[in-house]
């Protein structure tokens, strides 16, 4: 599709609609990177950042497109520096096979639950031990979110890179909280010097 590039805008033109309309029956309708069917709705006035300058109408795909090619233009060569991206994007997708995608939501309750069990049953277990016994799959960068919660609660601490169930619902450490603490406040003359 050609568009007559030719053609000014007259400064009459001042306001976005009669813009739109000049421009969309010079490009015939047509995004004019693209050349996909604009309509009033769908169509972005594309003008140059540093001029100001009408450019011409894009559909919103190709309207992003051409800011990025903006600012990839005032870093010089277009071609070259996206060239050089993919090669370095090709170079660490191999050594790094990961979906980031994926470990980006957040752990939910039955997920937590599930890992606060884990490790109640199993008393001690080192992180990875624990994840790969774990009753369901679970990602590892979920994993340790849920881990970092549960410290940071104060429901688990970490022995020796064992990971120890802590918080008083554990029996054992009822029995022992039980045994040496008592909730009764403290007698004058044994625990606290009486002020004269």
């Amino acid at each position: 599709m050609e568009s007559n590039h030719d053609e000014e805008v007259s400064p009459q033109l001042n306001s976005k609609n009669k813009i739109r309309e000049k421009l969309l029956r010079l490009q015939k309708g047509r995004c004019l990177m693209c050349d996909r069917q604009l309509t009033r709705a769908i169509c972005r006035i594309d003008h140059d950042h540093k001029t100001g300058l009408v450019r011409g109408l894009l559909c919103p795909p190709c309207n992003h497109t051409a800011a990025a090619f903006d600012r990839i233009k005032n870093m010089g060569n277009g071609v070259e520096i996206y060239r050089r991206w993919q090669k370095r994007v090709g170079a660490i997708q191999k050594r790094l096979k990961v979906v980031v995608a994926a470990s980006l939501h957040e752990p939910r309750l039955p997920t937590i639950l599930m890992i606060e069990r884990a490790i109640k049953d199993a008393h001690t277990l080192g992180k990875a031990r624990l994840w790969k016994s774990l009753p369901r799959a679970v990602e590892y960068p979920t994993f340790l979110k849920i881990i970092e919660y549960l410290v940071a609660c104060n429901k688990i601490v970490f022995d020796k890179e064992q990971i120890v169930w802590v918080f008083p619902d554990n029996p054992k450490l009822d029995k022992l909280l039980n045994s040496h603490v008592t909730t009764e406040p403290p007698q004058r003359g044994r625990w606290m010097k009486t002020k004269k």
